[in-house]
């Protein structure tokens, strides 16, 4: 219980050192500014956007909004913050509870293996918080990659039609539901079709989405017919989508031969090789 005591007030100490040393903006309100601010979300998630921002540093805050924009959901570099904190808030109370736990059954014996516990599990839920992003903008990359050529088929089609190329996007982000038309549904087209292009590289930042964008720009500055560059496009893409897929199912394969391996080939030889051992036990006997 002493180790537990001295624990509860590190953590007390830890606390009310950040709270005093904390110069952000809450720190020169007053209590009904403070009142104020909270009654008013947008306000403060703004005020809690430039702090953050602040004390990240901008470039560091730009890259996490690059990663939560190539995972298709809002880019806020607070929010990931917000994020991480709360998974390190739930794995330092994991490891209070398992320090509880340890501390009833009496095997605590030194102070220093529980602040390392607290400080492993706190770490332990930010860096999953940051692997479940990592995760995200994977799974978004690979169905980009999916989508890719029935987006560019959707483009070809309406460029055949007689649309401009604005107006095709514009008809594909409004009629797919894929992941690449809704990212076009978040950058307005009447910004202009560089643009346009360029949010969709950056949002994902994968080959065939690049040639795409190259190709569409080399297209507009040379004035090269985009349906027949759109329609060598789709093509490219209908050939990138079936080398990953056959990627992906040559993974696939030494997956499919651990079950193989560890349960169907040992009772096959079990099956096999147990009526000779009977025998053998019976005519040993």
């Amino acid at each position: 219980m002493n180790g537990l005591g001295a624990l509860a007030g590190l953590s007390v100490w830890m606390g009310l050192t950040s709270v005093l040393m904390y110069d952000g903006p809450w720190r020169a309100l007053r209590f009904h500014r403070r009142v104020r601010s909270a009654l008013h979300p947008q306000r403060f998630h703004q005020q809690l956007a430039r702090d953050v921002v602040r004390r990240l540093g901008t470039s560091r805050a730009v890259r996490i909004e690059q990663r939560q924009q190539q995972a298709g959901i809002p880019a806020s570099a607070a929010a990931h913050v917000l994020r991480c904190a709360v998974g390190v808030v739930v794995g330092v109370a994991v490891a209070m509870a398992g320090i509880v736990v340890l501390t009833q059954l009496q095997q605590v014996r030194k102070p220093a293996a529980l602040v390392l516990l607290l400080a492993v599990c706190g770490l332990s839920g930010w860096l999953y918080v940051d692997y479940r992003l990592s995760q995200a903008v994977r799974e978004h990359q690979q169905a980009a990659a999916v989508a890719l050529p029935t987006f560019v088929e959707s483009l070809a089609l309406a460029v055949t039609a007689g649309a401009a190329l604005p107006r095709a996007l514009q008809l594909v982000s409004q009629r797919n539901t894929d992941v690449l038309a809704a990212s076009l549904t978040m950058t307005p087209i009447e910004l202009g079709v560089d643009r346009t292009l360029q949010s969709l590289r950056t949002s994902f930042p994968i080959p065939s989405v690049a040639r795409l964008v190259d190709a569409l720009t080399i297209a507009l500055e040379r004035g090269t017919p985009i349906a027949d560059v759109l329609h060598a496009q789709a093509h490219d893409a209908r050939e990138e989508s079936r080398r990953l897929l056959l990627e992906r199912a040559g993974r696939r394969e030494v997956g499919m031969l651990i079950p193989v391996i560890f349960f169907v080939l040992p009772a096959v030889v079990v099956v096999a090789l147990y009526p000779g051992f009977q025998e053998l036990a019976l005519l040993a006997t």
